[in-house]
């Protein structure tokens, strides 16, 4: 796929879902990675990379079907986007973030509110792993 065929799927995507659909959908694969990432860590590293998909053949200790592995994986997406959701609606509270909640994009690149951004995500995901203690 080509660059321009990217950006425009991306600008018909955000006309359609707006920017909070965009950081939605970004933040539930970003979330979804670093499951898969903390999975794959605790798998072999020889069966990982014999077969990085081995991640979803287990559950519980059981060998998963195919039906059970698509269902897994599905239920993790679902709850990956269910954090994401909450992720952009603390995103939004911040006064930094209104030009991008506006629809200004270029603000994307915007190295200070990057690190604004970067504290804040930290501050989220510590305030999970504090409530699943």
């Amino acid at each position: 796929m080509k660059v321009e065929d990217i950006e425009k799927n991306i600008r018909e995507f955000m006309k359609i879902h707006g920017i909070e659909g965009f950081l939605i959908l970004y933040f539930s694969n970003y979330l979804m990675e670093l499951i898969l990432s903390e999975v794959k860590s605790k798998i072999p590293k020889a069966e990982v990379s014999e077969d990085p998909s081995i991640i979803f053949f287990y559950k519980d200790g059981e060998i998963q079907t195919l039906s059970g592995i698509h269902s897994y994986e599905k239920e993790i997406y679902k709850e990956c986007r269910k954090r994401a959701g909450e992720i952009v609606r603390e995103l939004k509270k911040e006064k930094q973030f209104e030009d991008l909640f506006r629809g200004n994009i270029a603000k994307l690149d915007d190295p200070a509110l990057e690190k604004i951004f970067e504290k804040k995500l930290h501050e989220i995901l510590e305030k999970w792993r504090e409530g699943s203690q």
